[in-house]
Parts: structure tokens; C-alpha cells; sequence
């Protein structure tokens, strides 16, 4: 997997920072980001993995707007159905829930198992190798 880094912060242990409801989040320019695009959010809670963004349904969206990939130190959950839509996954655990899940920090510079990245850092499998020990 190879791609450019489109990058947030995610939290899923409290409910929405503000209002009632979840914030929409059309003010992340993925698009903005080169193709092909790898969506790299920071888990914020802890421990990470609390509830997980990365379901069939978040998927399908980041398909839709080129990402080919999403890379995450916290949990994805509907894993089959995300398998079958041909996005790469990198995660920390597996969640049966979305409990809160909230982006927020949307183009903040994040820290993913020791790897820092911007937008548009270039992320690569050698990187990955280095950082996790993925062979």
C-alpha cells in the first residue's frame, strides 16, 4: 500500500465534544490530498481502540473519495465487509462498535505507532515495515 496521508484525530469514549449530535464532517478535504490516498487518523483515547470509526459504512466513503487505505493505532470494526470493498487496513484491534466515534483535528499532524505524518506525507510499506516490524 502506498499512498498520501489525509490525517485526523479520532475519539470514541465521550460523547459529541459539542451539541446533541455528531459534527458533520464535510470540512475534511480529503480530496484535496493526492491520489492515491491513505486516511490516517490518531486514536486519542485511553487505552485506544475504544469504539472504532472504520466500519463497512465509513468505508465505503473513504473508497468513494480515492483512499486506498486507512491506518489507525485504535480498532476497525465489519472487517469482511471492508475486506470486500478492497481497502487496506492497519489497526491496532478489532471493535464491535462505533461507540462515539468522532473525527476531529481534521489535517493535524499525528502520531500512528511511532510514525508522525502530515497531509500529504507520502506513506509507503517500507515505512510501515520500519515502524511496526511487519515483514
Amino acid at each position: 500500500m502506498v499512498g498520501y496521508a489525509t490525517t485526523a484525530r479520532v475519539r470514541s469514549s465521550e460523547p459529541p465534544m459539542a451539541g446533541r449530535t455528531l459534527q458533520d464532517r464535510s470540512d475534511w478535504s480529503i480530496l484535496a490530498v493526492p491520489y492515491p490516498r491513505i486516511a490516517v487518523l490518531e486514536d486519542m483515547d485511553d487505552p485506544a481502540g475504544i469504539g472504532a470509526f472504520l466500519g463497512d459504512m465509513h468505508g465505503a466513503m473513504l473508497r468513494a473519495l480515492g483512499c486506498v487505505g486507512y491506518v489507525t493505532n485504535g480498532s476497525v470494526r465489519e472487517l469482511p465487509q471492508v475486506r470486500e470493498m478492497g481497502l487496506q487496513v492497519f489497526a491496532g484491534s478489532v471493535a464491535v462498535s462505533h461507540a462515539y466515534a468522532h473525527v476531529f483535528d481534521l489535517g493535524a499532524t499525528v502520531s500512528v505507532g511511532g510514525l508522525e505524518m502530515k497531509p500529504n506525507d507520502l506513506a509507503n510499506k517500507r515505512q510501515r515495515r520500519l515502524v511496526f516490524g511487519n515483514e
